[in-house]
């Protein structure tokens, strides 16, 4: 099951996974330009100012996420092996697919549903919050777009971003023409990226029409619950 887990879960595997039953962020939301946050000069007898800090934080709890199976037809199967690695496979695909969905547009059930997943933070939104700038398309081209929303990504230290786009708009954004007459040429997977900004571009389909591109530090996006990144098969 930890191969499997490892060759899907792909880059789920580098979100921060820190281990814990529950973790609290903190942060600060002073405006880090703002003149109550700034170091200043200071000439001697004048009475120093204190910084101004706004501390907020958010608790992060896991949630049980379960995928049940069960198959009565196992005459259909030609042996216990071959049945075995079917429902560990699809086990483990569905659970991916779901945690996927719910980190990037959510899991689409209404809230007061049962089987609502709703402690993961979606990253597509309708409008912008503390945690994710939601950004509208203003330009002709989708490049300029793109590129403007990943440098609206505060991201001093230079860490990974990653863009996640359909394969139709990645085709666009890859197409190179340099006039009317000349033939048209796509750029490469990784020289797009590095055009928008980011680190790594990852096609899907869960965008849907709603949502052009979203973009995140993967490193930045916390994850809490036993083994969510690293599963442990129990057998009886």
């Amino acid at each position: 099951i930890t191969d499997i887990w490892d060759r899907n879960a792909d880059w789920l595997k580098s979100l921060n996974d820190t281990g814990a039953k529950r973790f609290y962020c903190r942060y600060n939301t002073s405006d880090q330009t703002a003149e109550t946050s700034r170091a200043k000069g200071w000439k001697k007898g004048d009475t120093k100012v204190a910084q101004t800090i706004n501390v907020a934080g958010k608790l992060l709890e896991a949630q049980f996420i379960y995928k049940l199976q069960e198959i009565d037809l196992k005459t259909q199967w030609d042996n216990d092996e071959s049945l075995i690695a079917y429902v560990i496979g699809e086990l483990v695909d569905q659970i991916l697919y779901e945690i996927k969905r719910a980190i990037l547009v959510g899991d689409g059930r209404a809230n007061d549903s049962d089987y609502k997943i709703n402690t993961f933070e979606t990253l597509a939104k309708s409008t912008s919050d503390a945690w994710t700038t939601v950004s509208t398309a203003t330009s002709d081209f989708l490049v300029d777009d793109v590129r403007a929303m990943v440098d609206s990504i505060r991201n001093e230290s230079n860490k990974e971003i990653f863009v996640f786009i359909s394969k139709a708009d990645l085709r666009t954004l890859s197409r190179v023409q340099a006039s009317s007459t000349s033939t048209p040429v796509y750029l490469s997977v990784e020289q797009v990226a590095e055009q928008l900004g980011a680190t790594r571009i990852i096609t899907t389909d869960l965008l849907g029409s709603d949502y052009k591109a979203v973009a995140f530090i993967p490193s930045e996006y916390y994850l809490v619950g036993e083994n969510i990144l690293n599963p442990v098969l129990y057998t009886w």
